[in-house]
C-alpha cells in the first residue's frame, strides 16, 4: 500500500517553497471544503475548476510552509492576469498531483 508522502517545490510570487504533501495536509484542504477529486478530474478532462476553490488549496499549501497568506490573496495573485494566472494554475496542477499516490497506470511510466 502506498503512502501520501512528498515534498514537492512550487512557486508563489517569484519565490519557492517546499510543500511536504502528506495525510494531514490533504485533511486540511478537504476540510476547508475543497473536493480535490473533483478538481482533479475537471483538470484531466481539460476544464477550468473553480478558481476560489484553486485559491483555497493554494492558500493552505503554502501556509504550511510558514508563508502568511490567505485564499483572496492567492485569488488576487490568480485573477490579476499577466503570468501569475498561467504559474498558479500550473502549481495547483503540481500540488493535486501529488496527493494521488502513482499507481504505474496512464503516464506514470513517462
Amino acid at each position: 500500500m502506498g503512502m501520501i508522502m512528498r515534498e514537492i517545490e512550487i512557486d508563489y510570487k517569484g519565490e519557492s517553497y517546499d510543500i511536504s504533501m502528506n495525510m494531514g495536509l490533504i485533511n486540511k484542504i478537504e476540510s476547508a471544503g475543497v473536493n480535490i477529486l473533483s478538481l482533479q478530474i475537471c483538470l484531466d478532462e481539460g476544464g477550468i475548476p473553480p478558481l476560489s476553490l484553486l485559491s483555497t488549496m493554494f492558500a493552505i499549501c503554502l501556509s504550511s510552509t510558514g508563508k502568511r497568506v490567505t485564499p483572496d490573496d492567492v485569488w488576487a495573485y490568480i485573477t490579476s492576469g499577466g503570468d501569475g494566472t498561467a504559474k498558479a494554475v500550473a502549481a495547483c496542477r503540481v500540488l493535486l498531483a501529488s496527493m494521488f499516490i502513482d499507481t504505474g497506470t496512464k503516464d506514470a511510466k513517462k
